[in-house]
């Protein structure tokens, strides 16, 4: 009897056993109860559960899950599939082990899918954006794609609407193509069962005109080929600049300007970096007022014309260094040196005794020098008459205008001799300020020692070098490199004559 009734326990005991549950139901996790702003992929979260082989997540509108969206993971986590925007949802999750090893059901948490996508760029009442914009808004994800609508209508009824679709992405650039124009923009998102309301829409304007930024405004004794910099619109095809001189532009010179031409200014720093179009003006003639402006072109639409800036050019070469102005060199053969005009072709040199250079007139021509050293230097092959005082003068050409003539005087002596040789008008260091390599040139018609040492600010020698001179242009070469960037003076000593001049040391 005893033994039966140990057996008749058993049996109830495994029953019950078999009629519990054998594995636990997850706890949610995530997201908080009644949150809000879930992504139409809402991430649900939940505890992990040992023997547990997959989990069944549950979403629903109505909270008897009538109809529910049911999606299967292996993981304790899972993603909703196309949820509907700015929806209240139930989510619930139950534990799968063995097969017929079911848990129940864990608590039931609700949260609400965001209703609409909100523009991030560009930033709401904007200006001087530029006409291919690159907007970018917060991203939606469960969202297949996004429709932008942009007007210059806050109504979106005018008829140059457009709308937009891109993939699920967060940025798309678009072409707006009118300068100076207000518009108007707003996003939806979408997927294949819902698409959001529109945002809100955000206002903006896009740049009417270029800004000129160099030269600056009544720059003076600019070259003629001065480097014009404004800044770019970016979405332009391409640029415009007028010059004139003439203030209302009545006759005009009209320069198209490629997208070729655009660079980066301070590539490397962030805070100042620019995108500019860089182009050389295009020859302007000597000693003018030049008034000039820049608009931009696009597919469709022409920009106003900037600002107008003035350029001041050069009239003519600023110094006639050697022969000096009223010296009296003993040297018949002379070495003239002027400073140059960069934008020029070739120069004018013109020397006579008659100060109208009506006779006795040589005329020589020297091209522009293509090295750094801001000088030209040119010797000439004839003797000059003793005891005569000559008139020079020199102007700077290029294909399309001349320079006003710049006028000096020297007087050749009668002695030719050492004691008569000036140091001071036969010696040019170059080029001036240097990088790596100064050359001292010394010009003399006659044999001599010579002895350079180059000082630093301080007056600490840091250089030296000595040797002999021959008859014509000598050339000592001094390389620079291991020095530091600064002020360097270098003397110069041929017999009793010393002559000191400053260097610029920039590497």
């Amino acid at each position: 009897m005893k033994k039966s009734l140990f057996i008749i326990a058993a049996l109830v005991i495994t029953s019950l056993s078999y009629g519990q549950d054998k594995i636990f139901a997850p706890t949610p996790i995530s997201p908080a109860d009644s949150a809000i702003n879930q992504m139409a992929d809402a991430l649900v979260d939940f505890s992990s559960v040992a023997g547990a082989q997959s989990y069944e997540i549950q979403f629903d509108l109505s909270e008897t899950f009538s109809n529910p969206l049911k999606v299967f993971t292996t993981y304790s986590a899972g993603n909703g599939i196309e949820l509907l925007y700015n929806t209240f949802y139930h989510w619930r999750a139950r534990s799968i082990g063995n097969p017929g090893d079911t848990s129940a059901w864990s608590s039931i948490r609700t949260f609400t899918v965001i209703d609409i996508p909100s523009l991030i760029t560009p930033v709401d009442s904007t200006s001087d954006q530029p006409i291919s914009l690159k907007f970018s808004w917060q991203k939606i994800t469960g969202s297949n794609g996004y429709d932008i609508m942009i007007d210059t209508v806050a109504t979106f009824s005018s008829p140059v609407v457009k709308t937009v679709s891109t993939n699920n992405i967060d940025t798309a650039r678009i072409a707006l193509y009118y300068y100076g124009e207000n518009f108007y923009c707003k996003i939806r998102a979408y997927h294949s069962k819902d698409t959001t309301a529109w945002s809100a829409p955000t206002y903006f304007r896009t740049r009417k005109t270029p800004i000129i930024k160099t030269p600056v405004d009544s720059v003076v004794d600019a070259i003629p080929t001065v480097l014009l910099q404004f800044k770019s619109i970016i979405g332009s095809t391409h640029y415009e600049y007028e010059y004139s001189t003439f203030s209302d532009f009545s006759a005009s010179t009209l320069v198209k300007v490629p997208l070729s031409a655009q660079i980066i200014i301070y590539p490397t720093h962030p805070s100042n970096r620019d995108t500019v179009m860089q182009v050389a003006a295009d020859t302007l003639p000597f000693a003018e007022m030049v008034y000039w402006r820049a608009r931009a072109m696009s597919l469709v639409d022409t920009s106003v014309w900037s600002s107008v800036y003035r350029i001041n050019v050069i009239p003519a070469v600023k110094t006639l260094y050697s022969p000096a102005e009223g010296v009296t060199t003993p040297n018949t053969v002379p070495t003239f040196k002027w400073s140059k005009i960069n934008g020029c072709t070739h120069y004018e040199l013109e020397c006579s005794p008659d100060p109208a250079f009506i006779t006795d007139v040589r005329i020589d021509t020297i091209l522009h020098p293509t090295t750094t050293h801001d000088t030209v230097f040119f010797s000439v092959t004839h003797n000059l008459v003793k005891e005569t005082m000559y008139y020079w003068r020199v102007r700077a050409c290029n294909t399309r205008y001349n320079s006003n003539w710049k006028d000096s005087h020297f007087t050749t002596g009668v002695n030719l001799n050492v004691t008569d040789f000036s140091l001071e008008n036969n010696l040019f260091v170059y080029p001036n300020p240097c990088k790596e390599r100064l050359n001292v040139q010394i010009n003399t018609q006659h044999s001599m020692e010579y002895n350079i040492v180059v000082n630093n600010i301080i007056g600490q020698t840091v250089l030296s070098k000595t040797g002999a001179l021959g008859s014509g242009k000598t050339t000592i070469p001094f390389n620079m490199n291991e020095l530091n960037n600064g002020i360097y003076f270098i003397s110069v000593q041929t017999g009793n004559q010393n002559v000191t001049r400053k260097v610029i040391l920039e590497k």
